[in-house]
């Protein structure tokens, strides 16, 4: 019994450490950040098409989805990209989230 506490006791002091949507604020540590960027990839006019893609991550230690470009752009049928737009979330270090936007024709 002593084994299976000091291993659960690791495991939650190792958690703050880990993970892959884990955010920093500028200010210190927050219970809720939101952060977003945009990217202008060629000057070709109006996108018609978009797609959407998330990722997220529980605690550091449970992820789920995909957040990339190339999934985006392939959900989408986009040939040819004009603008990516991320989008970061988090409550902390126990919830993250992701999610990109791709827009192009």
């Amino acid at each position: 019994m002593p084994k299976l506490i000091t291993a659960l006791a690791i495991l939650v002091a190792s958690v703050p450490l880990s993970g892959c949507v884990t955010m920093s604020s500028q200010t210190g540590n927050a219970t809720y950040m939101g952060h977003a960027e945009s990217l202008d990839v060629t000057e070709m006019g109006k996108a018609e098409k978009a797609g959407q893609t998330c990722s997220q991550n529980i605690a550091g230690i449970v992820s789920l989805g995909d957040s990339s470009i190339g999934t985006a752009k392939k959900q989408a049928g986009i040939n040819q990209i004009v603008t990516v737009d991320t989008v970061y979330t988090g409550y902390g270090r126990l919830y993250g989230k992701i999610c990109t936007t791709v827009r192009g024709i």
